[in-house]
């Protein structure tokens, strides 16, 4: 087994060690010269036996024929001393389901051998009649040995050599670097026969260390490379063999074999390493020569087809996504920026960032700190003053639904959730850019707190900053962005220079190209007075808008939107004045929507709002109410101050009609309707007032007589403020029907069918249930108990039922009779039949209270109270609206205040809409108020949050720590934010 290195120094450096014990002592190093696959291990060593466990590196498997070849190998270790081969026993096999592979072995300490093919060699011995004689140090062998040693060594360096070509050949076959390197780290192991191998190269500072290894993990591996190159990498005694990978280029980092600890290289060894290590160095020289030809190839190609996609472009937006692009491809980046000047802001402001292989990579988060500030449903705040700073974000908004659009009317891709700003005050980085038109590079460590702060958030380690300048003026930036650090040599190089400069300047001229083409654009498809879309872009939109909703089942609503009283404007003021408040009318209207919502201006005085996704009826009015308040607040017009107000129409998406003609036609419908009722107030598209159907009205029956028994009855509940002590001290029930194909319908649209039919009795006994059960889980939570106010109609007074009912409920939620007030509006007709005065004194028995609502309205007057027992009067809304600083205003709120406390009774006033209004009925005696002030008609689970969240903050007192917790849709405030529609709750009339 060891005869083939007879006369090497691998027989000479075994044999130096002295006797076979030794070699054995040595054993785990010596094997390495023979093994690859496997590892030896002396557990035990005596002058003539030993025992050795074997075992297997990790990711090989045991075979026997590894095992008959471990116990020839050890059999002949003896040998080399000139003794008898050595018996070997295998107590236990890993190839035959042992745990490893544990061997005896044992030898004659004195005695000579022959090998097995008894050939005369230096080892031969004779053996005499028990004697033994000891043969020649030295023998020569007879000629057929040397013939067969010869022609080994042949064989060895034909298979050596073949190895060598094969390499060779490997470098013109592929041109890929990874193939390349493992083919000549795999050769270089064969050739070197070592256990353990790896080759660590770098093409350049910037990129990663490269590995292929063997016999290592990967975490091994990596730790290992860090020590060969260092400068003088440890050789650990020899028993690791390093050369360089250097060619005449430039040194690229070593290749490395490694045998255990004590075991060393031979001569040979290391000139065969040194020759793959040569190999190394040249394939990474021609691979990287490819390389380089190919990245100039493509950075044409990329120049070249930037060139031709600036030629078709027609907006910004596709000029600076075209050299996103290109970017990466041109300068190796890993993701690339466009940011464009914004003159309004003051600000650059990007599109999406494209990463190298030319996707998109959005931004988390919006930057933006112009963005005017929004309720939870997302429309800005009407009532915050719209004539200092928030002025610049209207401008945006405005700005921003104008270049949503391109020259066909249709939207560009909107990235507004991926627009990244870097305000120029902010940045010194930018201001530098700006003066100086220098390339700079940037790294993560930059002193510009924001823009690090942004290099941080996206993972950039360095970027390269660009500015895009024409001959006068700054348009914006560029950057190339890289997730590790760059050489701050790079700008240094000409070529990568005149690339990047070429890039922006031909970004420039595009840039430059584009804006007029947009400007043109923006005047076929935009008012020339407001900035705002036309009724060609309306149309458009709405189109797109409308085959949106018909995909995903959505809705959604028009608002029409005319001045009242505009003429006069123009006439006393001039026409001038009355182009400034278009424009001012324009900004508030816009300032009320949210950001995907268009404003247009139809024409004079008309505007029309998309409301896409907005269909619940609250939302609709609150919106209504926000602009109505926004456009009562006075125009100043040069110098001169004008009040105007508007009327609103609204048509909702598919219940009102399934065109843009048809929505806008109906709500403009609406929009007359609010006209009538004497302007400044809004209407919805009713169908029961505006189309004759009568079928229609016929399925709406049949449809309620199902809307109980199908749960599709809601009920809101609308606050009581006591104004002295700041609690809530009651709420009204209102009912509203959640229809299944027509939405949310308002009392208005249902309560007078129902009251032509018993169904009426079977509703609002519905309601009186679910109002105490309501009250019963308040008082359960702590809350202190309310005033319950229900609205009652004729037919309830008249029915035995509803009585028991109302009274059952009572009883079965253990709550105080007085608690609950029922409310008489001008639909309740008094009869004096027994049967309904029985119904009325049985409830007044029983502690039920009445109170007239609407007070001081034609229908709802003095003349009821002869005929109920009245306990409370809710003066009417048109009475407290007129409320001012003035005392005539006030007259009739303390006539009425004080008639009531002269009967004994309590005053409620609806309707309250300002803090004004709130302070002169506390002035006046009116101690109680509902209204939009304090908090619009709210869910179960709102009032409960708004009970215990001011029941926490009484101590404070005041006003203000209601209105801070009542506007829980963020609508209701006491800052005034409420609209003005006249009522107190969503038509606590209508039920």
């Amino acid at each position: 087994m060891l005869r083939q290195y007879d006369g090497t120094e691998v027989a000479n450096l075994l044999r130096s060690l002295g006797s076979p014990k030794e070699v054995l002592q040595n054993v785990t190093a010596a094997a390495a010269k023979f093994f690859t696959v496997s590892t030896l291990e002396a557990l035990e060593v005596g002058d003539a036996h030993a025992i050795v466990r074997a075992a297997n590196r990790p990711g090989y498997q045991r075979d026997i024929s590894i095992c008959d070849f471990t116990k020839g190998l050890l059999s002949q270790v003896p040998v080399l001393f000139g003794l008898l081969p050595a018996t070997i026993i295998e107590s236990e096999c890993a190839a035959r389901g042992g745990r490893f592979c544990l061997y005896s072995v044992g030898w004659e300490e004195h005695q000579w051998s022959s090998f097995v093919d008894e050939r005369e060699s230096i080892y031969t011995m004779a053996w005499g009649s028990g004697n033994v004689d000891e043969a020649q140090a030295e023998v020569e062998a007879d000629e057929s040995t040397q013939i067969s040693m010869l022609n080994a060594q042949v064989q060895q360096l034909t298979e050596r050599l073949q190895d060598v070509y094969g390499t060779a050949a490997d470098l013109l076959a592929t041109d890929d670097l990874d193939s390349v390197l493992s083919n000549v780290t795999r050769r270089a192991a064969h050739a070197v026969n070592a256990p353990r191998y790896i080759l660590a190269v770098q093409l350049n500072p910037e990129q990663p260390i490269s590995l292929h290894h063997h016999g290592f993990t990967q975490q091994e591996a990596e730790a290992i490379a860090l020590e060969i190159l260092q400068p003088n990498p440890d050789t650990r005694g020899g028993s690791r063999l390093i050369a360089d990978v250097r060619s005449k280029r430039q040194y690229y980092g070593r290749i490395a074999a490694m045998y255990p600890e004590g075991s060393q290289f031979l001569e040979q060894e290391r000139e065969a390493l040194s020759v793959y290590a040569n190999y190394a160095a040249t394939a990474l020289d021609m691979v990287t020569a490819l390389d380089d030809a190919r990245r100039s190839n493509a950075t044409s190609s990329a120049l070249l087809e930037f060139s031709r996609n600036l030629a078709k472009t027609t907006t910004t937006y596709e000029v600076a996504k075209d050299l996103s692009l290109t970017v990466p491809r041109v300068l190796g980046s890993d993701t690339s920026s466009v940011l464009l000047w914004d003159e309004s802001s003051q600000s650059l402001r990007s599109i999406k960032r494209i990463t190298s292989d030319g996707q998109l990579a959005g931004y988390d988060e919006s930057i933006n700190t112009t963005e005017p500030s929004q309720d939870s449903s997302g429309y800005a705040d009407a009532n915050a003053n719209i004539d200092t700073e928030d002025a610049i974000a209207t401008r945006d908004k405005m700005a921003s639904q104008a270049d949503r659009s391109d020259q066909n009317g249709t939207d560009s891709e909107d990235d507004s959730g991926d627009i990244l700003a870097i305000p120029i005050s902010a940045s010194p980085i930018v201001q530098k850019l700006m003066s100086s038109r220098d390339i700079i590079i940037v790294n993560n460590d930059t002193t510009d707190s924001y823009v690090r702060d942004i290099l941080e958030r996206y993972g950039i380690q360095s970027t390269l900053m660009a500015p895009i300048f024409t001959s006068d003026k700054f348009l914006g930036i560029v950057t190339a962005n890289f997730k590790s650090n760059i050489d701050p040599n790079l700008l240094s190089n000409r070529e990568l220079r005149e690339r990047i400069i070429a890039l922006s300047d031909q970004a420039a001229i595009s840039l430059e190209n584009a804006n007029l083409l947009q400007q043109v654009s923006h005047m076929a498809w935009h008012d020339a007075l407001t900035g705002l879309p036309n009724r060609r872009l309306l149309e458009d939109r709405a189109g797109q808008a409308l085959v949106q909703a018909s995909r995903s089942g959505e809705t959604l609503s028009m608002f029409f939107v005319d001045l009242d009283h505009f003429k006069e404007v123009n006439d006393i003021l001039g026409h001038a004045s009355g182009d400034e408040l278009i424009r001012e009318v324009a900004a508030r209207l816009t300032r009320a929507v949210r950001q995907q919502d268009t404003v247009a201006r139809l024409g004079g005085d008309e505007f029309a709002i998309l409301l896409p996704g907005l269909s619940d009826n609250d939302a609709i009015e609150a919106l209504a109410h926000r602009m109505l308040t926004s456009l009562s607040k006075p125009f100043m017009l040069y110098g001169q101050e004008a009040y105007v107000t508007g009327s609103i129409g609204i048509a909702i998406y598919p219940r009102d009609g399934n065109t843009y003609d048809e929505l806008l036609s109906r709500a403009d419908s609406a929009m007359y309707r609010s006209k009538g009722l004497g302007r400044n107030t809004f209407q919805v598209f009713d169908i029961s007032i505006d189309q004759t159907n009568s079928s229609d009205a016929m399925q709406l029956e049949r449809d309620l007589h199902k809307a109980l028994e199908n749960n599709q009855l809601f009920i809101l509940y609308q606050p009581f403020i006591d104004l002295e002590t700041a609690k809530v001290v009651g709420v009204e029930s209102l009912v509203r029907w959640r229809h299944p194909t027509r939405g949310l319908l308002e009392p208005a649209s249902f309560i007078e069918m129902a009251e032509e039919t018993d169904l009426i009795v079977e509703i609002d006994s519905w309601v009186v249930k679910e109002t105490c059960k309501q009250a019963r889980r308040w008082q359960d939570i702590g809350i202190p108990p309310l005033q319950l106010a229900i609205n009652v109609s004729t037919r309830d007074l008249l029915s035995q039922e509803y009585v028991e009912n109302l009274l059952a409920a009572v009883e079965e939620h253990d709550l105080n009779p007085s608690l609950v007030e029922l409310e008489l509006t001008e639909r309740v007709v008094f009869d004096d039949s027994s049967t309904m005065r029985d119904n009325v004194d049985r409830l007044q028995k029983a502690g039920v209270r009445f109170s007239i609502d609407d007070f001081g309205t034609g229908a709802s007057g003095l003349d009821r109270f002869g005929t109920f027992p009245i306990s409370t009067l809710k003066i009417d809304r048109s009475f407290v609206q007129v409320l001012g600083p003035d005392d005539q205003s006030q007259t009739i709120i303390q006539a009425i205040t004080g008639m009531a406390k002269d009967l004994g009774m309590s005053c409620v006033a609806e309707g309250v809409e300002t803090s004004t209004q709130s302070r002169v009925l506390l002035q006046r005696g009116c101690t109680t108020a509902q209204g939009f002030f304090f908090s619009p008609p709210l869910m179960s689970a709102d009032v409960e949050r708004m009970l215990i969240s001011t029941a926490t903050a009484q101590d404070a007192g005041g006003l203000g720590e209601i209105g801070s917790s009542a506007g829980l849709d963020g609508s209701a405030g006491l800052d005034g934010s409420a609209g003005l529609d006249g009522s107190s709750g969503v038509g606590t009339a209508n039920r």
